[in-house]
């Protein structure tokens, strides 16, 4: 089983988009660590000054992005990359969801994506290894979809007008997602829309 960190210095925040009920459900999980308001301050401030000793035992981190400063996300994206760590940063400031994957896996998301119905069912999946990509966070079982959908639209772009990094996206894209096994994007697209 996977462990799990969230570190939220706002757990007001919580109140205001998760039910009581599911709040209860989340102290109930024993691999998440929920840490106090003053420790996730604690911790935060560790993260800015480059030690990362308080994340070692978790194979997700969970960050409330704002209080992070350049250097800490830098240090932070380092640590994930080297120990090859799950990172989701949440923050009101995101105005959309973005999936990286290069050293490691990387999901930025809004704090209502974050905080959303699909929170509990994620969490569950990842502490059992049940869990394909984080998209299923924000996405669900719809996250194939995105995927997709994304992929479609980059490789678009780079047939009409090569660009290396769009080169490198498409590339990312394969880690995660076998298109050897699609024939037809379009067609499983269809198929995927028809199915919700």
């Amino acid at each position: 089983m996977k462990k799990i960190i969230l570190i939220e210095d706002r757990k007001e925040r919580q109140k205001e988009f998760l039910s009581e009920s599911t709040l209860m459900e989340l102290k109930n999980i024993e691999e998440l660590f929920l840490p106090e308001e003053a420790d996730c301050t604690r911790i935060l401030s560790s993260i800015n000054a480059k030690e990362m000793e308080s994340l070692e035992s978790y194979s997700l981190i969970i960050v409330h992005a704002s209080r992070l400063d350049t250097n800490g996300f830098k240090a932070l994206e380092e640590y994930c990359g080297k120990g090859k760590k799950y990172l989701i940063l949440f923050s009101g400031g995101f105005s959309q969801t973005i999936y990286q994957e290069a050293n490691f896996k990387l999901l930025r998301a809004n704090s209502k994506d974050f905080y959303s119905d699909k929170l509990l069912q994620f969490l569950r999946k990842f502490i059992e290894q049940e869990t394909v990509h984080l998209t299923e966070l924000v996405y669900g079982d719809s996250w194939k979809l995105s995927f997709l959908l994304h992929y479609r639209h980059n490789k678009g772009i780079l047939k009409n007008s090569p660009n290396g990094r769009r080169e490198l996206e498409l590339e990312e894209f394969g880690h995660s997602f076998n298109f050897d096994q699609i024939n037809d994007i379009d067609k499983d697209i269809n198929e995927r829309i028809l199915g919700l």
